[in-house]
């Protein structure tokens, strides 16, 4: 007590004005923290199930080209083009397991794409050393279907948990 009084009012006042505004910042920092969370829970709940059905398509879409797979053409690529858009979008709305998945499959097709013959021959690079053969794309492109349907899998759980929170 014989501190408070020491001090004259002013400094006191100042000190409990500089507290205030410490503690204020925290709790500012805390809930805007909490919004941005719950924003992107709300978020990812509206737009899990489209993501879901489109990378089912694009699964499907995958899966009836592979009984008669040639090597990657230029169908193939725009499915592996319209996957890769739908899992960067997902990743951004989805943390956690499910969030690594979509970005690992996300660095497979871009790998595929980038040792593919066909995508060489259209950048004109024909004499890149480690192109794959078609025995081995098809290999990679089965290896990709997998995952998005593995990834399709875990949202359609991931959605009936969040339903829970």
């Amino acid at each position: 007590m014989e501190f408070l009084q020491s001090l004259n009012n002013n400094t006191l006042f100042n000190l409990l004005a500089s507290t205030a505004s410490i503690v204020s910042v925290i709790i500012t920092t805390v809930v805007y923290l909490n919004i941005k969370n719950i924003r992107k829970h709300y978020i990812f709940i509206a737009r899990i199930p489209e993501l879901s059905n489109n990378l089912s398509e694009i699964a499907s879409s995958i899966s009836e080209r592979l009984d008669t797979f040639n090597g990657f053409t230029t169908i193939i690529f725009q499915f592996l083009a319209d996957a890769e858009i739908n899992l960067k979008s997902l990743s951004k709305k989805s943390n956690g397991e499910l969030k690594k998945s979509a970005n690992a499959l996300i660095g497979k097709i871009k790998q595929a794409e980038n040792k593919s013959s066909f995508f060489d021959k259209i950048t004109f690079n024909l004499y890149k050393k480690d192109l794959l053969d078609v025995k081995t794309q098809k290999i990679i492109l089965q290896d990709i279907y997998i995952s998005l349907y593995k990834i399709k899998s875990e949202c359609d759980e991931t959605f009936k948990d969040s339903q829970w929170k």
